[in-house]
């Protein structure tokens, strides 16, 4: 199955034609009718390939010329009943460290730091512990309060639908695993229904940060977070492909190719290149067309199981 999401009916479906002659050129039978679903932004497009490696590479390189969103994936729609999520810059459109240190009046140098770590071109811990540092003798009460109401106000676009369909329609099991800090995950996690999280946590003595992590709780890093993952797969007896990470950052890889279906979320180019799926476009409940349902609407406030039209190519 070729699933594509774009921006508007005329624009997909010039695309997936494009797409679509390519494919054929290389002997893949693409049927006749493409089914398009919400109002004309996404398509889904049953192919026959005996080669779908080079099926896929070829709708990925058409979908990345575009600048839209598409793969290759099963025809039979995802199964997921555990789904990992990060969430700075994924179910939030912020860095939490990122915006303590705005409190702290030590954004500029922080950002830098961050930005470096989202390449890859430090390792995470290494980056973490030089940002927490600058954070050192900043009221901790007064800068978890003000952080975490930002990143409530800031959830991003169509998060609360794709968990709130994860969890009554596919009976899922949701997991946020946070390079973030305890407080202003816990925040998130309330407002979007999720009682499971794991994040780091800063050490406070006489009210203020001491510029350094607890040092009796483990870092939540890129091995964690893939711990975590394959650790409830384990206990709830699932195989790969009953899994679903989503994340944007190089310490989200290792979830994300863990898990049978790894969503990177307007992530880094490193990170598009490791994922099953890579989403561009900054609305979560997109990614429930990766998982095989036909309307994703956020505005509408319901995944809907109808088609909304069937078009000839």
């Amino acid at each position: 199955m070729v699933t594509l999401i774009g921006r508007d009916f005329a624009e997909s479906r010039a695309v997936f034609r494009s797409i679509a002659a390519e494919l054929t050129a290389a002997e893949v039978t693409v049927a006749p009718e493409a089914e398009w679903v919400q109002s004309g932004i996404a398509l889904h497009a049953p192919i026959t390939a005996t080669d779908i490696s080079k099926a896929s590479s070829i709708v990925k390189t058409g979908v990345v010329a575009a600048k839209l969103d598409g793969a290759v994936r099963p025809l039979v729609a995802a199964d997921i009943k555990l789904a990992v999520f990060d969430m700075d810059s994924t179910l939030i459109q912020m860095e939490t460290i990122d915006e303590l240190a705005r409190f702290a009046k030590a954004y500029d140098k922080v950002s830098l730091i961050t930005e470096r770590a989202m390449k890859g071109e430090i390792d995470f811990k290494t980056a973490l512990a030089e940002r927490v540092a600058l954070l050192k003798g900043v009221d901790a009460t007064e800068a978890y309060a003000k952080v975490a109401q930002t990143a409530v106000e800031r959830v991003t676009k169509g998060a609360r639908l794709l968990v709130t369909t994860l969890i009554k329609k596919h009976h899922a099991k949701i997991v946020i695993v946070s390079g973030g800090f305890a407080p202003v995950c816990r925040a998130v996690a309330q407002v979007l229904g999720v009682d499971t999280f794991y994040a780091n946590d800063l050490e406070v003595k006489e009210g203020k940060f001491t510029g350094r992590l607890l040092h009796d709780v483990p870092i939540v890093d890129a091995a964690f977070k893939e711990m975590i993952l394959r650790r409830y797969a384990a206990e709830l007896n699932l195989r790969p492909h009953n899994v679903l990470a989503v994340g944007d950052g190089a310490n989200d890889i290792p979830m994300m190719k863990a898990a049978g279906t790894g969503v990177a979320f307007c992530a880094k180019p490193l990170v598009q290149k490791q994922a099953t799926y890579s989403l561009n476009t900054p609305d979560l409940a997109l990614v429930l067309h990766y998982l095989g349902a036909q309307n994703c609407d956020s505005a509408g406030g319901e995944a809907l199981n109808g088609l909304d039209s069937k078009s000839k190519l």
